[in-house]
């Protein structure tokens, strides 16, 4: 009998968050563990693991046999959403462990070249960036309709659940930067402990930025951030 894969705690987040997907495309696949749980406990009948770097799919690739589900995951070499094929039955997208910036990088260019089409839901975790993340989402027509935080080995992973919508979702500022799912999450205490965390960090940043005339906007941006972060966890703990 194929033994069960169990995830770590990051990884079993993104699992949980998924729905109603008929196929995944997981970008930056490295071992190809999300999608070896996802076939396995048929939550998907049809997968893509990829990556633009041959070691992590020559890791997949072992993974998957190793399994026995070669025949319903696809292992493909290439950038992005470019491993993607026209009729492949991919409806969902992951894309984890990476920066924000990398993240909205490959969403631009899979919507540059028409790969998002079929795509009706995304599920990002980036390591840093997710404001950037929102701000995409909101300027591209997804609605944000699930978001949690995981804490694993002292770090903080925001993952992110959207929907293609046939409207634009305006967020403000203040959800970019919180979360417009997590700032209705707060009592959950891997979100007011990222918060925290969060806000050391900037009064740390604030205080290493130089006051003149030339680095004012970006010290002010830096205040809103950390007077938002006081706001939520001042209204949140008991």
């Amino acid at each position: 009998m194929t033994e069960t894969i169990h995830l770590k705690k990051r990884l079993q987040a993104v699992a949980d968050t998924l729905d109603n997907c008929k196929g995944v495309i997981d970008i930056g696949t490295d071992h190809a563990f999300l999608p070896i749980y996802l076939i396995q406990q048929e939550l998907v009948s049809f997968a893509i693991a990829c990556d633009v770097v041959e070691g992590p799919l020559a890791n997949a690739l072992t993974s998957v046999k190793a399994y026995g589900v070669e025949e319903l995951i696809a292992i493909r070499l290439g950038s992005g959403f470019d491993p993607l094929l026209e009729n492949d039955p991919i409806d969902c997208a992951t894309i984890c462990g990476m920066g924000g910036e990398l993240i909205v990088t490959i969403l631009n260019e899979g919507l540059k070249k028409h790969q998002l089409q079929g795509i009706t839901q995304l599920v990002l975790q980036p390591n840093v960036g997710d404001e950037g993340v929102r701000r995409w989402l909101m300027a591209n027509n997804y609605v944000i309709t699930d978001e949690t935080i995981v804490e694993e080995r002292s770090h903080f992973y925001p993952i992110i659940k959207a929907k293609r919508s046939g409207e634009m979702y305006d967020y403000s500022s203040f959800d970019c930067f919180i979360g417009p799912v997590l700032k209705d999450k707060a009592k959950e205490p891997s979100v007011i402990a990222k918060w925290k965390h969060d806000l050391k960090h900037y009064e740390k940043i604030l205080d290493q930025i130089p006051i003149s005339d030339k680095a004012a906007s970006q010290r002010e941006s830096f205040k809103l951030r950390i007077r938002w972060l006081k706001e939520v966890i001042q209204n949140n703990e008991y």
